[in-house]
């Protein structure tokens, strides 16, 4: 027997209002927040030769600097197609975490990793089906991330500096 009555259309309707907003609010507390999306044309001598769209985001206290350059150069007849693509995650007080950068010259794509703990740099390289892992000690040199040297320089010239130095990765 299948029962219609009032509280079992009333419980269907709250069902489904439940889950439409699960659904709906989901996607947008997971979505990071983007505080700059920029499209760029690349001339070389004058003449268009590609394009760099840049970008930052922020979730959870980390900050994600990308950066993605597609690039066409022509020698006579060949026209060899060059992709960089790099990838920087620093937290919001300026801490590196890790890097990516990825570049792709024609023939060959290199992938360079690297990790950033509090006294070393773990640094990985792929070609070809080959990687190479690299430990270095942290630099005792001040530096920033891209992140965190935007913010600094923002702050320079609102102070009104005429000059600004900084060390960035």
């Amino acid at each position: 027997m299948i029962r219609n009555t009032a509280d079992d259309q009333l419980a269907r309707i709250v069902s489904v209002a439940v889950v439409s907003l699960i659904v709906w609010a989901y996607p947008c507390a997971a979505a990071p927040e983007v505080t700059f999306d920029r499209w760029y044309a690349v001339l070389l001598q004058g003449q268009l030769a590609g394009w760099l769209h840049t970008n930052e985001m922020q979730k959870d206290q980390q900050i994600t600097s990308q950066a993605q350059m597609h690039l066409e150069i022509r020698r006579g007849a060949s026209v060899p197609k060059i992709k960089i693509n790099s990838q920087f995650v620093e937290t919001t007080n300026g801490e590196p975490i890790r890097s990516e950068l990825v570049r792709n010259l024609g023939l060959f794509e290199t992938k360079q990793t690297v990790v950033y703990t509090e006294d070393q740099i773990e640094m990985t390289i792929e070609q070809a089906g080959q990687a190479q892992q690299n430990v270095y000690p942290r630099s005792t040199q001040t530096w920033m991330p891209p992140a965190a040297a935007s913010r600094y320089i923002e702050q320079q010239v609102g102070q009104g500096a005429q000059e600004i130095q900084y060390w960035m990765v």
